[in-house]
């Protein structure tokens, strides 16, 4: 049974109050172009931001990861100078990748309550598109943004929260280790568990309407249509002779 994600009319968090306690960072201290600047370039500067975090902060590094077959995956790895956790999850088929790697911050969020956390957390997601949705929570309605902020809020009462945004694939060790997890974790044949938006119900349902069209017929039914459209041709036929005789 296909599970479907609920959305809401109203906000989730009281404009008046906001989130004082969170900061988003879409991008590092120096403004930087993923597609144009250099990876070793990159690494510097997000290792700068990296090396500043307190010591005794968490850090939750969240990642996501699509296969050739349309299936996603949520990683999340949590590291304090003592301790380190590594979690994975499959995700239902034609969940996005966008969606994927929300449900990761989501994940990691409540697996926070296993550590000290010290003063800060810091959630380091290489998903810029999450970061800035996230930015604008006066907007969100889904479930899964709604349960972030809401956590978040929850959270930001006892410590100062940072969403910072960090380059992919540029050799950051947490973060390359999540990122192999979640390419493992989508080729992985585990049970989904969290449920679909209707945007990808409609997904799911285009890419079987795709499927049924692109199988060819069977020669046994083009020739029974062949027979059935001539038949229909020549009774037409007959029918406007009839027509002609009756004037």
């Amino acid at each position: 049974m296909i599970s479907v994600e609920q959305s809401h009319l109203t906000q989730s968090i009281d404009p008046s109050e906001g989130l004082p306690g969170v900061l988003f960072h879409t991008n590092i201290p120096v403004q930087v172009n993923k597609q144009k600047d250099h990876p070793a370039y990159l690494r510097q500067q997000a290792l700068e931001i990296i090396n500043d975090i307190p010591v005794d902060a968490v850090k939750v590094y969240t990642n996501g990861s699509k296969n050739d077959g349309d299936c996603t995956d949520s990683v999340i790895y949590i590291k304090t100078h003592n301790q380190e956790l590594k979690i994975q999850r499959i995700n239902p088929d034609f969940c996005s990748f966008f969606r994927s790697e929300l449900i990761a911050i989501d994940e990691g969020i409540d697996s926070l309550s296993s550590f000290f956390c010290g003063n800060e957390i810091w959630i380091l997601t290489d998903s810029r598109s999450s970061n800035q949705n996230l930015v604008n929570w006066h907007r969100v309605k889904d479930n899964t943004r709604m349960n972030i902020l809401n956590k978040l809020k929850s959270l930001s009462v006892s410590y100062r929260i940072h969403l910072q945004w960090i380059p992919s694939h540029v050799n950051i060790k947490s973060n390359e280790v999540a990122d192999v997890l979640a390419k493992a974790c989508a080729d992985d044949a585990s049970v989904p568990s969290a449920p679909l938006t209707y945007l990808e119900l409609f997904s799911r349902a285009k890419s079987g309407n795709k499927t049924v069209w692109h199988i060819p017929p069977v020669l046994d039914q083009v020739a029974v249509y062949q027979f059935t459209a001539a038949d229909a041709t020549k009774q037409l036929f007959l029918a406007s002779l009839v027509s002609i005789s009756e004037v």
